[in-house]
């Protein structure tokens, strides 16, 4: 940790949507009207990172939700062919 440090003279911007993002839909509700994440970023996860000015990764995560993944059997339900 020694070798990074934190200037006073940088401005640093930090945008956090966490009060506009619903993780449990996947939707950007917005006030006046919800919005599908799966359909406007056309089946992609969200991706949460930070980076530092040479472009080196602190971290990467994308947010994944089941309205992305192909239609099929449901984890839930099980696979109906085992039973």
């Amino acid at each position: 940790a020694a070798k990074y440090t934190f200037d006073t003279e940088t401005v640093y911007t930090f945008d956090f949507y966490q009060s506009l993002l619903n993780v449990k839909t996947y939707s950007l509700e917005l006030g006046v009207a919800n919005i599908g994440m799966a359909r406007v970023l056309n089946g992609q996860p969200t991706q949460c990172l930070c980076k530092t000015t040479d472009g080196r990764y602190l971290w990467s995560f994308q947010i994944w939700h089941e309205s992305l993944l192909p239609p099929g059997d449901s984890v839930e339900g099980g696979d109906k062919k085992r039973q």
